[in-house]
């Protein structure tokens, strides 16, 4: 959870602060320039999970883009929480190196927000805002050619299944500025 901040008296100790651009504002037929002062803090806390709260639609997510250029393998790997909903998003998505895809999505049941735990799908913090893990052990199709997922029906019932197994030991998280100068 990113945390904005006015000038005037914010929390302490931000991460980052930064001017902001000078952007241009119409107000009252004129144009003006506007610069504020933005301090954003990050808590080692938010990388956890957050208690759940009573909107319908909470939903508390993570995604992560992966590439091992030794194996020639990347992907990226998305779970979200909708436990008010009494289910989890989860989205698998492996480039194998010989051009074909590797590809499952479902919404398997969940009744808490306390891990990113579902669908054979699962992250761990393992050192907030330096490492996580990701991993999943479950079924995916196999597609030829990823464009055939535009007909998700179509791709769910004529592509074949593979069991598929993908563990990190370690997911670095670079840290890098967190607005632009």
């Amino acid at each position: 959870m990113l945390r904005a901040e006015d000038d005037l008296g914010g929390r302490a100790g931000p991460v980052a602060s930064r001017w902001a651009r000078r952007t241009p504002v119409m107000a009252w037929g004129r144009t003006a320039t506007v610069r504020a002062m933005v301090k954003i803090r990050l808590d080692p806390a938010d990388e956890y999970m957050h208690a759940l709260e009573d909107a319908s639609n909470f939903n508390e997510s993570m995604y992560f883009n992966v590439y091992d250029p030794k194996a020639q393998i990347g992907g990226f790997f998305r779970l979200g929480n909708r436990a008010n909903e009494g289910k989890a998003e989860m989205t698998t998505c492996v480039y194998l190196p010989d051009g074909r895809v590797a590809f499952m999505f479902d919404r398997p049941a969940i009744d808490s927000n306390d891990a990113f735990d579902a669908g054979g799908m699962r992250f761990d913090v393992v050192e907030p805002f330096e490492a996580l893990t990701v991993a999943y052990d479950g079924k995916a199709i196999i597609l030829e050619d990823p464009l055939v997922l535009a007909d998700p029906r179509r791709a769910f019932t004529e592509s074949p299944w593979s069991t598929v197994q993908v563990s990190s030991p370690t997911v670095m998280v670079p840290v890098a500025p967190t607005c632009c100068s």
